[in-house]
């Protein structure tokens, strides 16, 4: 999910053109590409590339969590001198904090993390309601509460849409009524009803994943031959996704696993014992865990 999809640097001319470039690449939805191109733009002196490529390494699927990145590209943000119209990156800054605390091994910062999320400036931010509901529903920087958490990722689907992210809140939602690890939190209908509404286009950046979602989707109401067709057809994808990127090569097991589930009439959740980071997690690493 990217949060500035779109952003438009106010740095030096070099740092412009190197993001003109960066967000020609990112509206095409190919962040891999537009990578060195931010990168070129923070050596130049842009703060706001050094902000999207944090949310890159943190939370976007098309490319591997890596925290040690998106920890030095937030230092660098902190550390640039403020540019003409910068102001508004004051918006996003906290939300790269929030998230590194809440992505990293020290359990001491989740509930900074999640103070941060619960502020009032992002009530109707779809993203960060995701990650907050997560967080309900997991027991992380908050107490576990399966109610809020729900009504948090309600509150993500009905809020203003930013830059597709309502969209997106729609597929993060019902992918985990479907896989959680808690039988408690998971509610096939529920997420059936959500991604039968939906379209998934040929040229949507994210079919692969949203395939994905919906196959578990149906496994999760015991359609089982209706996601096997899906999953196949999402494992196509991420087939041909590799081919253009070997950066999403990490998912093919993952994917491979949830189809041999399905095609043994069984759902595939999440293990109780593994790490969750956000509801970016559509692709979804670990073993099938029986309901």
């Amino acid at each position: 999910m990217m949060l500035l999809a779109g952003i438009v640097a106010f740095a030096s001319g070099c740092a412009y053109t190197q993001m003109g470039k960066a967000n020609d690449l990112l509206d095409d939805n190919r962040v891999a590409d537009a990578i060195p191109h931010l990168q070129k733009a923070v050596d130049d002196g842009s703060k706001a590339a050094a902000i999207e490529l944090a949310f890159i390494y943190l939370c976007d699927c098309t490319v591997p969590e890596n925290l040690a990145k998106a920890r030095e590209y937030y230092h660098r943000a902190q550390t640039m001198a403020p540019q003409p119209y910068d102001q508004y990156l004051d918006y996003f800054m906290p939300q790269v904090k929030a998230r590194l605390m809440l992505a990293d091994d020290n359990p001491d910062n989740d509930v900074a993390a999640t103070t941060i999320l619960r502020g009032d400036r992002y009530k109707d931010d779809p993203p960060n309601l995701d990650i907050l509901a997560l967080c309900y529903a997991t027991g992380q920087g908050v107490q576990r509460n399966t109610g809020i958490a729900k009504l948090l990722f309600e509150r993500a689907i009905s809020s203003e849409p930013m830059w597709g992210s309502h969209h997106m809140a729609v597929f993060d939602y019902a992918w985990w009524l479907a896989v959680s690890a808690d039988a408690d939190f998971r509610d096939g209908p529920r997420a059936l009803s959500l991604v039968k509404g939906e379209s998934i286009d040929k040229d949507d950046p994210w079919r692969t994943e949203k395939l994905d979602t919906v196959a578990a989707v149906y496994a999760a109401n015991d359609q089982f031959h209706t996601a096997v067709q899906i999953e196949e057809k999402a494992l196509s994808q991420l087939r041909h996704d590799i081919a253009q990127h070997r950066d999403v090569a990490w998912k093919l097991r993952y994917y491979e696993n949830r189809l041999k589930a399905y095609r043994a009439g069984r759902p595939w959740h999440f293990r109780k014992d593994q790490p969750i980071s956000g509801p970016h997690m559509i692709a979804a690493s670990g073993d099938h865990q029986a309901a």
